[in-house]
């Protein structure tokens, strides 16, 4: 899952593409069943200043780096598949 507004929550599911962060290099999300971290998931650092909604998705791309608060591919961009969006606080409660 990927912690955004609704405006880049919805882009982000027409898309069918989670992008690359603005402020570091990488694809990050969290995994299912992750780890809850708001100082990493909900920062305010990067293109997204609200936070309040996450896209739910699958992806067949192993990412590059795993931890239990975040996923990271090194892509410009991940192709996801069965995206949908559901509000923050909905998907915290999938982590632990």
């Amino acid at each position: 899952m990927h912690f955004t507004s609704l405006s880049d929550a919805l882009k982000i599911v027409a898309s069918g593409e989670l992008w690359k962060s603005s402020f570091v290099s990488g694809v990050y999300a969290v995994p299912e069943g992750g780890e809850f971290v708001p100082s990493v998931q909900c920062t305010k650092l990067g293109r997204a200043k609200d936070r309040s909604m996450a896209v739910i998705f699958t992806t067949d791309v192993a990412p590059d780096v795993l931890y239990p608060e975040e996923n990271i591919w090194h892509l410009p961009s991940l192709p996801i598949k069965n995206a949908f969006i559901v509000p923050a606080s909905e998907a915290q409660m999938l982590l632990i």
